[in-house]
């Protein structure tokens, strides 16, 4: 008990830090604009859990355990570098899509494109 007060300032540093714009609060806007207000209410849920699971683990001294095994961290990085370098992928390649003619106006590629406009 004599070390609520202590616990309860880290907690609401948390809470400052999590309602504080940046680009979590970026991506979530980014997100519900692109794709729908669902998926932008998961990824908001999905921050929010692992920002708390974060501050649970560094308020129970979790995380000088994961200091000690630093390679599972090192891991975890490494595969969500890869998977964000793979969701850049899907965004370029899905982009790329998008600005090509045929696509924005529904058109076979070809002779056939050519002679509709010229006849």
């Amino acid at each position: 008990m004599e070390h609520l007060p202590e616990i309860g300032l880290a907690f609401a540093a948390f809470a400052v830090g999590m309602f504080s714009a940046g680009p979590n609060i970026l991506s979530v806007i980014g997100t519900s604009m692109s794709v729908n207000r669902k998926a932008g209410i998961a990824l908001a849920l999905g921050i929010s859990a692992g920002s708390f699971l974060w501050a649970s683990m560094t308020a129970a001294g979790l995380t000088a355990l994961i200091a000690a095994y630093a390679w599972v961290l090192t891991a975890v990085k490494i595969v969500g570098g890869l998977y964000l370098l793979w969701l850049a992928f899907k965004a370029f390649r899905s982009q790329h899509l998008l600005n090509r003619p045929q696509a924005r106006l529904g058109l076979r590629s070809g002779a056939s494109t050519y002679f509709s406009f010229v006849g």
